[in-house]
């Protein structure tokens, strides 16, 4: 079969109704990609170029006699910034949402406030407490108590990590709904729950279910 004329499948009427064709680099430009067609590699059309102007990254990498392209990505998806308050103690946050962090006293804190690894444990048992509690009052669940612990293991040599976790969930429901209830806990863990996805990485996450019955 011929191709039409204009060699893209397009008739002379056809592109009429849909207008002037589109350059592959002015689309490229407006973010939209163009299979087979490389991003152009000069300034954007229209641009103005400034010659002699480098950007950090690039005048260290012209310093070492290198060519870099670097491309800086403000947007950042959380942070997190804690102040030195003496001793071992350093306090994060504000507001009501303030964190302090202090060390046991062997090591020379004075032991008033959580340690750093033991707020992991910490963030462990809420990120996995709010999936669960969120999955049964999605599925209309009731439920008069639900509590979440999270203890670990740490290997001796330095650095000292977790080693196994082990995720105890206490829920109170009916008994119709203990399915339900273990069905939560272990979407949770296998699907939803990005602390037990980051901590499974370097340790051994396990999970028991303590359900007490109420009518």
């Amino acid at each position: 079969m011929s191709q039409p004329e204009g060699g893209n499948g397009v008739g002379p009427r056809a592109a009429a109704r849909h207008g002037p064709a589109i350059s592959p680099s002015r689309r490229a430009w407006s973010g939209k990609a163009v299979a087979g067609t490389p991003m152009p590699t000069g300034p954007k059309p229209g641009s103005v170029s400034r010659p002699g102007r480098k950007r950090p990254g690039q005048l260290r990498a012209a310093a070492a006699g290198l060519t870099l392209s670097v491309r800086h990505d403000r947007r950042c998806a959380m942070k997190a910034r804690t102040e030195y308050q003496g001793g071992m103690r350093f306090a994060s946050g504000e507001g009501d949402g303030r964190v302090v962090m202090d060390a046991k006293t062997e090591v020379g804190g004075r032991g008033v406030a959580p340690a750093p690894k033991q707020l992991v444990l910490y963030g462990l048992a809420g990120c996995t407490g709010m999936d669960v509690a969120a999955i049964l009052e999605k599925q209309r669940v009731p439920f008069s108590g639900l509590a979440v612990e999270a203890e670990a293991d740490e290997t001796t040599a330095h650095p000292r990590v977790f080693k196994t976790v082990r995720v105890t969930y206490r829920v109170r429901a009916r008994a119709e709904d203990r399915p339900k209830v273990e069905r939560a806990i272990e979407l949770s863990q296998t699907r939803f729950c990005g602390v037990s996805a980051m901590l499974r990485q370097g340790a051994t996450v396990e999970h028991r279910l303590e359900f007490e019955t109420v009518d």
